[in-house]
């Protein structure tokens, strides 16, 4: 499967913006502990990230969890 990372928050400009991070390819098991970064662009501000993860890219959602970033 893999993991969609979904970040909405302020562009550097102070305006609502959603950043799509590239798909991460994962084999999981029954439970399963992620560690890791990605980079967002220059000046932006997250706000919360959405996670999910699908059966392949742009396939069907297995799972799917919001969390507020502070």
């Amino acid at each position: 499967g893999v993991m969609q990372l979904t970040v909405a928050g302020e562009s550097a400009r102070g305006t609502p913006t959603t950043v799509a991070l590239k798909p991460i390819a994962l084999n999981l098991g029954s439970h399963e502990v992620m560690r890791g970064s990605l980079p967002l662009p220059d000046g932006f501000k997250p706000r919360q990230t959405t996670i999910q993860v699908l059966d392949r890219p742009a396939g069907k959602p297995l799972g799917m969890r919001v969390l507020l970033v502070r």
